[in-house]
């Protein structure tokens, strides 16, 4: 299970398998990741997008992280959940 939060700097990794143990994915940031939930994409990366419309790649295989795209948003934008369509492209609203 990961956790991305919103407003702390570093993703929590729980393994069920090792419940004593939690871990964190890659540097730790300031200022928060500001970013709503996630979804687990068709590539196995997990996805989600800032309030900012930068989108948050986990790659879990390697235990980091990417920002892709600059910002596009001046202000902020609360999305809704984000899903996986038939296409395999990931949407979200706002």
């Amino acid at each position: 299970m990961y956790g991305i939060p919103h407003d702390e700097g570093c993703i929590v990794k729980f393994d069920p398998t090792n419940p004593d143990t939690t871990s964190t994915v890659g540097e730790e940031t300031k200022g928060g990741f500001n970013c709503g939930n996630s979804v687990l994409g068709g590539d196995a990366y997990i996805y989600a997008v800032n309030m900012y419309g930068q989108v948050l790649k986990v790659d879990t295989t390697r235990n980091n992280y990417t920002w892709i795209g600059d910002r596009i948003y001046a202000r902020r934008v609360w999305w809704g959940e984000p899903i996986v369509g038939f296409d395999k492209c990931i949407y979200g609203h706002q």
